[in-house]
């Protein structure tokens, strides 16, 4: 792959602050030539070797199947299942390639301009000649940038919220779909859309498009987590109590002060202080489904590496951000969080902004309690060492 672009080349030459304030969940930008003299870093042959293991998440659709208008069929693929596919009209779609490749994390790395807990995936697509999955809504922003041939995108810029899908499909395709632009998009163009913006991209010849996503999790899931995580602070003692019950003329009625007490131990349990909710906050920000194997760890030899200089790195799957305050840093990772003295702000955001690190990027602050987070992280295959 050839020279990165920073975000604002990536941007067409916009500042990070324009694209924010007139673009970014606001409507659509189309961005000619946004990667220079981009070359693909991953091949068609590579993404469906990619799409035939165990671990990987990857979705083959195809438009015109014997049996159906549409027929998806899920990973892990076998190579007779690519060798039978005719010459027009499929798609293969390969989730968390940068997670399985990390190589391909420097197609995100121009991106990071939105903060690193929004940012969800690298999606990598193939498209056979006519390849689609059908006009659609993401609930989410996107930016699609081609890697190689020629996608010819239309979109709509009428948002939908509640999209109408056809009925009896297993894609969410629109029912009614009348673009406004229609585009040719070539390698090195990039399409920015908001979310719930139709849109529909069909290939003209082979093509590979990235899909940068970003996540955005619904008011219901957000409620829910933060529900069970307020429940988990009481224990099966902390019970409803009436200890000023009056008699009442019919047994039957919930009495306006029963409401009031209910309604006060919802509010009771809401309000939980400021510190709570950041820890609430990160480990949900920062959660992840992807359990790693169980690694027999010495601490020993981990710290011998480490003093030696060796560099780590990343975990493919990780996840990390942090909250900084008066008296405390919270790191959190994957979930979990930790606390340290805010002398180790600087290590903490050093960890966090580099994906690749070693002994000399850090600080010798509590180096002790450093070591030990180090130590830790590694335990829980946060980070590793890159050789």
């Amino acid at each position: 792959m050839n020279k990165q672009p920073d975000s604002t080349t990536i941007l067409g030459g916009l500042n990070t602050e324009t694209f924010l304030s007139k673009y970014w969940q606001k409507k659509p930008l189309l961005i000619r030539n946004a990667w220079p003299d981009l070359k693909s870093p991953i091949s068609a042959e590579e993404l469906a070797g990619l799409a035939c293991e165990e671990t990987v998440h990857a979705r083959l659709v195809q438009e015109k199947h014997p049996q159906t208008p549409w027929h998806v069929s899920y990973s892990p693929f076998q190579e007779k299942d690519f060798l039978s596919l005719p010459e027009s009209h499929w798609t293969l779609l390969v989730t968390d390639c940068e997670k399985h490749l990390p190589e391909l994390r420097a197609l995100i790395k121009p991106f990071r301009f939105i903060p690193d807990w929004r940012i969800d995936d690298l999606m990598i697509s193939y498209a056979a000649d006519k390849g689609t999955v059908g006009p659609h809504v993401d609930q989410y922003d996107v930016f699609l940038l081609q890697l190689e041939g020629t996608r010819h995108w239309e979109i709509s810029e009428q948002v939908l919220n509640k999209p109408e899908c056809i009925d009896g499909l297993e894609l969410a395709i629109l029912k009614d779909f009348e673009p406004d632009q229609n585009w040719e998009i070539k390698p090195g163009d990039l399409l920015y859309l908001p979310p719930g913006i139709p849109h529909h991209g069909v290939a003209d010849g082979p093509c590979i498009t990235a899909s940068i996503g970003f996540r955005a999790a619904s008011k219901a899931d957000i409620l829910r987590d933060y529900t069970d995580f307020i429940s988990a602070r009481f224990t099966d003692s902390d019970r409803y109590s009436d200890p000023d019950l009056k008699s009442q003329k019919n047994p039957a009625e919930i009495t306006p002060q029963s409401i009031h007490k209910f309604r006060q131990i919802i509010q009771s349990g809401c309000e939980i202080e400021d510190g709570f909710f950041s820890v609430w906050l990160g480990e949900m920000l920062t959660s992840t489904d992807e359990v790693p194997d169980t690694i027999v760890f010495n601490e020993k030899l981990f710290i011998d590496r480490y003093d030696s200089g060796e560099t780590l790195m990343h975990s493919p799957f990780a996840r990390l951000a942090f909250i900084k305050d008066k008296s405390r840093v919270i790191l959190f990772a994957n979930g979990e969080h930790y606390t340290l003295d805010l002398s180790l702000l600087t290590n903490v955001e050093t960890l966090c902004e580099k994906k690749t690190f070693s002994i000399p990027d850090f600080n010798t602050n509590h180096v002790d309690q450093w070591n030990d987070l180090l130590s830790t992280l590694f335990k829980k295959q946060v980070i590793e060492f890159e050789s």
